[in-house]
């Protein structure tokens, strides 16, 4: 009996030392499968991501969000707000489990799911906090070229998209520079 207890707790902590959480860094690529080269969707910068296995230069990854009104190929970073974590093509194909939490928000329901897909292995830091600093930096560097830089309190989230993507032609920031300020935004507003 004490040998089987051994292997149990060893499986068990083999699981927990591999899966490991990374945030991606830019826009990352999904695919249906580790050897497809054709994308089927993407992750937006700052997305939690599970990484379940490795292989070359595409990994497994779990990602937990929201689905709004059945609409499983948008994963939503929380319930009630437009802040996507990940999109997926119609045609794609990836593993759906709907995690039993049910909400109605504005008479649109959510519901939590997360879903399992594949991704190019590169862009992922394993500290939020970092993505972060350096989506501030940017924000606050960019914005105050031209006026006082807004508080992050100011808009909502579903407003900053709109604020981020009608002010970025007036600065040198890429799309994925122009991403994580409008996810890092987002994502930290207590605006309601």
């Amino acid at each position: 009996m004490k040998p089987f207890r051994i292997m149990i707790l060893s499986i068990f902590l083999s699981a927990l030392c591999f899966a490991q959480t990374h945030y991606a860094s830019q826009v990352i690529k999904t695919y249906s499968n580790k050897l497809e080269n054709k994308a089927s969707g993407k992750v937006l910068p700052s997305t939690s991501l599970e990484i379940i296995k490795k292989d070359g230069n595409k990994a497994l990854v779990k990602i937990t969000g929201w689905n709004q009104n059945a609409v499983s190929r948008i994963v939503y970073f929380s319930k009630g707000k437009r802040i996507i974590s990940a999109v997926f093509a119609k045609n794609a194909k990836y593993e759906l489990k709907k995690l039993g939490h049910k909400t109605i928000i504005d008479e649109k329901s959510w519901e939590k799911v997360s879903i399992t897909t594949w991704i190019e292995n590169k862009g992922l830091k394993d500290n939020i906090k970092v993505l972060y600093k350096k989506a501030k930096n940017l924000y606050q560097t960019n914005c105050s070229m031209c006026h006082p830089t807004p508080d992050i309190n100011h808009f909502n989230a579903n407003q900053w998209p709109a604020i981020i993507k009608s002010m970025a032609s007036n600065t040198a920031l890429n799309k994925n520079e122009q991403l994580l300020i409008t996810q890092y935004l987002q994502k930290n507003t207590n605006k309601k």
